[in-house]
């Protein structure tokens, strides 16, 4: 779970440094976000290493190529839903 959610202005180094904080930067990482999430999904779309999925949009063969799966703080009971529906 990550820490971190973007301000109004979407900001690459923001999301940088917070994945880079987390050792997470130099990984193959896969964030969920919301559907609508503008700002997270414009900050994050420009760093080589990350891959985005909506809540809605899971993909199998994007989750098996990541070193890891992030989680937005504030996201975290939206991904609880989503994996009970896969059980």
């Amino acid at each position: 779970m990550l820490d971190w959610s973007a301000s109004d202005t979407p900001k690459t180094s923001a999301a940088y440094a917070a994945l880079k904080k987390a050792g997470l930067h130099d990984r193959k990482v896969t964030v969920f976000l919301p559907f609508g999430s503008i700002a997270s999904y414009m900050s994050l779309a420009n760093i080589p290493t990350v891959r985005i999925l909506f809540f809605d949009q899971p993909e199998l063969a994007t989750l098996m190529q990541s070193d890891y799966w992030i989680v937005l703080k504030d996201d975290y009971e939206r991904f609880k839903k989503m994996v009970e529906q896969w059980i």
